[in-house]
């Protein structure tokens, strides 16, 4: 049986910290606190042992890279994580200009969004899941997007009014409240965009066990299950840092047979997370043990 992953993040930072940078990066470039990140890296794969092994684990373990090689991608990963969460507080102070984002497989998408039908976009803890909604802001068609409780009070309030400005509604799962099942229905009976990260299953115990990157892992089942019942829409999509000010944004298809039941395509789900992994191995971001 594979490990049924279950993660607890939250954004680090604290309080102050958090409301110091969010200020600072509504006016200044992100490019003047990357340097920042080199100085506070080695510090947190010293004293985050957990989530250095994890990563190192990943490295090691999962890509078979020698013990050298898997201590430099890890510090890699590390850094990139650092500037993603940067960029995000930047996107979320409203200073968004700097960044480029390219599309591909936008007229795909372009032609969903015509279409009398919801769409569910599934996204993973790759490159900067966050950023999805941002990419296709649209007035075809609602977002809302599925985030799970338990950031500090400053960094909620910066992203919900972040959200708010950009017409994104915020959709909260919380833990014994069925409440955000109602509202995704909802959402994709009156043909809105509903995204998510589908890659951890956050408490959840039904899931599909796929094979990703030569090992069983558990994906959960609701909103593969959710696309089949309804006959949604469903496209996954990666948002992957190119360079230092610029995005790309990856857009497949996974239910491209009517025929597809909800397992198949969830395995089609991890073959595209597999494919972006392979592609941009420094940009997984999922910091604890993910396999057994």
């Amino acid at each position: 049986m594979p490990k049924v992953q279950d993660w607890e993040g939250t954004t680090g930072g604290g309080e102050f910290g958090q409301k110091v940078l969010f200020r600072f990066l509504s006016r200044v470039n992100v490019v003047c606190i990357y340097p920042i990140l080199y100085i506070v890296i080695p510090f947190y794969m010293l004293f985050r042992r957990k989530e250095y092994h994890s990563i190192y684990y990943y490295f090691h373990n999962i890509l078979k890279k020698s013990r050298f090689q898997s201590w430099r991608l890890s510090f890699r990963n590390f850094l990139n994580f650092g500037e993603v969460v940067v960029d995000k507080f930047a996107i979320l102070a409203g200073n968004t200009s700097q960044f480029e984002v390219e599309t591909i497989g936008k007229e795909y998408f372009d032609n969903l969004l015509d279409e009398p039908k919801g769409i569910i976009v599934v996204g993973a803890h790759i490159g900067n899941f966050e950023y999805i909604a941002h990419c296709f802001s649209t007035d075809k068609k609602k977002i809302n997007t599925v985030l799970f409780d338990g950031e500090t009070v400053e960094y909620a309030k910066n992203r919900d009014n972040y959200f708010t400005q950009h017409n994104i509604n915020l959709v909260q799962v919380k833990q014994n409240d069925m409440s955000h099942v109602f509202a995704i229905t909802h959402a994709l009976e009156n043909n809105e965009i509903v995204c998510v990260a589908c890659d951890r299953m956050n408490g959840s115990s039904k899931h599909f066990t796929e094979q990703f990157l030569g090992r069983e892992i558990a994906i959960p089942v609701g909103f593969f299950k959710m696309a089949q019942m309804l006959e949604t829409e469903i496209v996954a999509m990666f948002v992957m840092k190119a360079s230092k000010k610029k995005y790309r944004t990856y857009i497949f298809p996974l239910a491209v047979n009517e025929q597809l039941n909800a397992g198949q395509i969830a395995k089609n789900y991890v073959n595209r997370m597999e494919e972006m992994v392979t592609k941009y191995p420094t940009q997984w971001f999922n910091f604890f043990p993910y396999w057994n």
